[in-house]
């Protein structure tokens, strides 16, 4: 009877360590990455910006590994937007990025696309504006973040690309 309770047990153990591993392989993984991604995003900008006449500029790669990534994400986007203050286009680009991203995948409902419309007023920044204003939207977007963030990303979901539920 002992032995069979002690195969049990190390079964078990055995399981929860191969689950642990499978987890922090995701993890590491999805952490390699997005933050790869994201330095190539700053490091690109300034070559995209001299082609295009756009506003929202992502480099391709980057873009792929960001919209695969899904809610995994955002904290790595999030503290981007906090390590750029000196860099304006950058912190453009990531707010282009992440107001329409914090909609969830689509197609929007009215109330959703509502919401996103509200979120742009708030938070949408142009690099050549006002300083202060950028400021102040971008204050504003992390107190929000800081509030509601964890609705948007559990990090313990490394399996899920959309983590919100109301």
């Amino acid at each position: 009877m002992k032995s069979s309770w002690k195969a049990l047990a190390w079964s078990a153990a055995g399981f929860a360590a191969l689950a642990a591993l499978v987890w922090m392989g995701s993890f590491l993984y999805w952490h390699v990455r997005i933050t790869r991604a994201i330095a190539s995003w700053e490091k690109g900008l300034p070559a995209l910006r001299a082609l295009s006449s756009g506003r929202y500029f992502v480099p391709p790669d980057a873009a792929r590994v960001i919209h695969a990534a899904g809610c995994r994400g955002f904290p790595y986007v999030v503290a981007a937007l906090d390590r750029s203050d000196g860099n304006p286009d950058f912190q453009e680009s990531l707010m282009r990025y992440l107001i329409p991203a914090l909609g969830g995948p689509g197609p929007y409902s009215e109330e959703t696309s509502r919401r996103l419309s509200e979120r742009t007023q708030r938070w949408e920044i142009i690099a050549e504006g006002l300083a202060f204003e950028r400021r102040e939207k971008l204050a504003d977007f992390k107190a929000w973040w800081q509030e509601n963030g964890h609705k948007y990303h559990r990090g313990w979901r490394t399996w899920s690309r959309w983590c919100y539920e109301e």
